[in-house]
């Protein structure tokens, strides 16, 4: 073989090389971008159009701050623009996510640090006791989740290298220059704001960077040393949640400062995010005590960048009917405004007799409505119904023929409430059978309509016992009947005395099943935080009975 075509053979089979190579590495990388998890903590808060009102855009289209560029801004800007073209595929969104990839490029403003192996995304004002530059783990972690949704939607190699840079300074030690510090229990933290003194080991900056961490994790596996500092920074984080907390609020940093709203909202929805990416229960526990704590502590400024700032997260249940707690329906939903009551249907004679054949001794309601008003939703009420009321429900469908609807209905006291998805009422029919089938009784039958996909229901329920006095290693079963709702928790909380309960936390650790046994003897109190999935979401009252163990 001459040398004209060795070179030609060599070029040739390297290149091939190469090329397998790249496609390889990318191929792996992009099938690990499908497996990017929704961005929930920012995106369930924060609404791009107002919050785009509040900034300005250079010339490139990188979002600024108070004239500035704010690297944390930058970040979650782009993250928010990645899901609002992925839900609405405007291109609009698309260019707002490009272009602040222009900032991370631009070594004008990001700093290159430990002798070119790392990236600083740099804050170039002093802040409380911090000196310009510093860097924020905070911002670290989500300029790594920015630039990986940003590589899924454009597939830019630049975005790779840069990546890994802004992983290293977000993995070196606080006191050399990055964001990793010791707790003084020992454990590893991810700082928001390193070396500083008057805000030490902020919890929802933590959050963020542990989460950018993970997604880095998942892209670049064969990183040891971030795969390690992943680990110690889990094992910190579900160690310490309990640090913050007091009886009726939380901290935002170990410090002790006060929590805004805003904040303690924010660390609910980071919860919310870290129990869908890593599905460890202690997460979903937190989120459901905090929630508990957020009751009524609404969001007060003027500006509108915060999603539903009045909305409660959980709502405590009442007494609603005998055994059944609650949320009282009228507190929860919206009525509409309809002034028609059951009368004659329009259906034809055929129609009835269909339905008629399939519920003997029934009574058939039919609503008109000309406004075609949506309901999901309706409480029947009639001093006849009991549990021996039967009921089911009809549509009038496109074709104008009679369609069964599932149900889900549940008895209360002198009603009855059904569930079903959105129809039109004025399609809507309604069979129901009395055990007093008198057309007087009847007549006396009233309806209240609802839809409550017109208000943002809350996540969770809760309840809170009286208190019980508990013996030490003695075996309790503790029980409750709850309906219509998929899950629920049970919390507890003990105290040598009831004076000294009310100072004790809720912590996300104390959860119990069925069986329960006291380490102490005192005051214990159960807290039950339920999902709220529909207005038939119930609980019973708890059951506390210490369980025979003798032969």
């Amino acid at each position: 073989m001459n040398l004209k075509y060795k070179i030609k053979y060599f070029k040739t089979k390297y290149l091939k090389s190469i090329l397998l190579f790249v496609v390889m590495v990318y191929a792996n990388i992009d099938s690990l971008a499908q497996r990017l998890n929704y961005y929930s903590c920012i995106m369930d808060r924060i609404d791009i159009t107002e919050m785009e009102k509040l900034r300005t855009f250079d010339k490139k289209g990188i979002i600024k701050s108070n004239k500035r560029y704010h690297p944390l801004s930058i970040a979650q800007f782009g993250v928010m623009a990645y899901y609002n073209f992925k839900e609405s595929k405007d291109s609009i969104f698309y260019h707002k996510c490009v272009n602040q990839f222009n900032y991370f490029k631009d070594s004008n403003l990001i700093d290159f640090v430990f002798d070119g192996k790392g990236i600083g995304l740099p804050y170039n004002f002093n802040f409380w006791d911090l000196k310009a530059p510093w860097y924020s783990g905070m911002t670290q972690g989500y300029g790594i989740s920015y630039l990986l949704r940003y590589y899924d939607l454009t597939h830019d190699e630049q975005a790779l290298p840069i990546i890994s840079k802004i992983a290293y300074v977000l993995l070196q030690r606080q006191e050399d220059g990055g964001t990793i510090s010791t707790t003084k229990e020992g454990y590893t933290w991810i700082e928001e704001y390193p070396n500083s003194k008057k805000s030490p080991q902020v919890l929802n900056g933590y959050i963020n960077g542990l989460i950018g961490l993970k997604e880095y994790i998942d892209f670049f596996p064969k990183d040891t040393i971030a795969k390690r500092i992943l680990n110690e920074t889990y094992l910190g984080l579900t160690n310490s949640l309990h640090f913050f907390d007091t009886n009726t609020w939380s901290h935002y940093n170990r410090a002790k400062k006060s929590l805004q709203n805003k904040y303690l909202r924010y660390q609910i929805y980071e919860m919310k995010h870290l129990y869908e990416l890593f599905n460890d229960e202690i997460f979903d526990n937190q989120m459901r005590i905090w929630s508990v704590m957020s009751h009524k502590k609404y969001i007060n400024e003027k500006s509108k960048v915060y999603k539903f700032p009045n909305h409660n997260i959980s709502v405590p249940v009442k007494l609603i009917d005998s055994n059944k707690l609650g949320i009282p329906i009228f507190q929860k939903t919206k009525v509409l405004a309809l002034d028609s009551m059951p009368s004659s249907t329009s259906l034809t004679k055929k129609q009835l007799r269909k339905i008629k054949r399939k519920q003997k001794n029934s009574h058939l309601f039919h609503f008109v409505n000309d406004s075609f008003s949506k309901v999901d939703f309706i409480e029947v009420l009639n001093n006849q119904i009991n549990k021996e009321t039967s009921i089911s429900a009809y549509i009038i469908n496109d074709k104008n023929k009679i369609e069964q609807i599932g149900i889900n209905y549940q008895f209360r006291k002198k009603s009855l409430l059904v569930s079903f998805d959105e129809v039109d009422l004025s399609h809507l029919v309604l069979s129901l059978s009395f055990v007093e089938s008198k057309k007087s009784s009847v007549n006396k039958t009233s309806f209240n309509f609802y839809n409550t996909g017109l208000i943002k229901p809350p996540f969770f329920a809760h309840h809170k016992t009286k208190n019980y006095h508990l013996k030490k290693d003695t075996n309790y079963n503790i029980s409750l009947d709850a309906n219509f709702t998929d899950k629920f928790k049970i919390f507890y909380k003990s105290a040598k005395s009831a004076g000294e309960l009310g100072k004790s936390k809720w912590q996300a650790r104390h959860t119990i099943d069925e069986e329960f046994s006291p380490d102490v003897n005192g005051v214990f109190q159960f807290m039950v935080v339920f999902d709220y999935t529909s207005p038939l979401s119930t609980i019973s009252n708890i059951k506390v009975n210490a369980i025979n163990n003798s032969k």
